[in-house]
């Protein structure tokens, strides 16, 4: 992710048009057994080397929050690692914590924070739960209205070159989230979206869009997205960190 800096005086807003690009094509790592979100989520060889990076990230990404306050990014890695460290640790004290940072987090930045929140909360809970229905969904709504409304977010990753995929690669997550709550419009819509601004960017995870905008009907259909009540699934591909579906590849 784009580390953590003071945020700007607000600019004047844009109109953000994709351009043509190279197709640069993704290369995946060699074949690993990726188990599990913990190991998902840095996309790391196993399980035990995760859980090592994780564990070290927590003291500098605490004292980060507590040096640059008005900064709202560092905020919601913080809530996650804190969330994960609790999880994977089975300590559910420090797990309630992690969630307690991450709706301040989604406070302090209602566009950014939250968008980062739906790339790893959604797979926690479950599609048919009234939390999934109504918080989840009801920030993905936040989002595209959010993005629509005003171009000038921070920080600046719809026009960043250290993020020369995000709106393609967040709208694929996006959709699959929609997917797991059941919602085939939404789904359709994040994913066509993905399309749009993938096929002019040379997304290297456009074929796998794709994939998805063709057989969400009918996954939904057959009850495996309906909504999906599963409390380990993927958004995003399978394997591949969250990260790299936006970092990956150049503007």
């Amino acid at each position: 992710m784009q580390p953590a800096q003071i945020e700007p005086a607000p600019a004047e807003h844009r109109m953000i048009v994709p351009t043509a690009a190279p197709a640069q094509a993704y290369v995946a790592p060699a074949a690993h057994s990726h188990g599990g979100w913990l190991i998902q989520i840095g996309a790391f060889d196993d399980e035990v080397q995760a859980k090592q990076h994780l564990s070290a990230a927590q003291e500098p990404l605490d004292r980060a929050v507590d040096l640059l306050p008005h900064d709202s990014v560092p905020k919601a890695f913080r809530a996650f690692t804190t969330y994960l460290n609790g999880l994977y640790g089975r300590d559910s004290a420090r797990e309630a914590v992690g969630w307690t940072q991450m709706a301040e987090a989604a406070t302090a930045n209602l566009f950014f924070n939250r968008a980062v929140a739906l790339f790893i909360e959604p797979q926690f809970i479950s599609g048919a739960s009234d939390d999934y229905q109504t918080r989840i969904m009801g920030w993905l709504d936040d989002i595209l209205t959010l993005s629509v409304q005003d171009s000038d977010v921070y920080p600046d990753v719809l026009t960043s070159r250290l993020v020369p995929h995000d709106p393609e690669g967040a709208a694929l997550m996006f959709g699959d989230v929609a997917a797991k709550g059941g919602h085939l419009a939404d789904a359709s819509r994040w994913y066509g979206i993905s399309l749009s601004f993938g096929a002019s960017s040379g997304f290297p995870f456009q074929a796998i869009t794709q994939q998805r905008l063709a057989t969400v009907e009918a996954r939904l259909a057959a009850g495996e997205e309906a909504p999906d009540p599963s409390t380990n699934s993927v958004i995003g591909v399978q394997g591949v960190s969250d990260c790299t579906l936006c970092h990956f590849g150049t503007r």
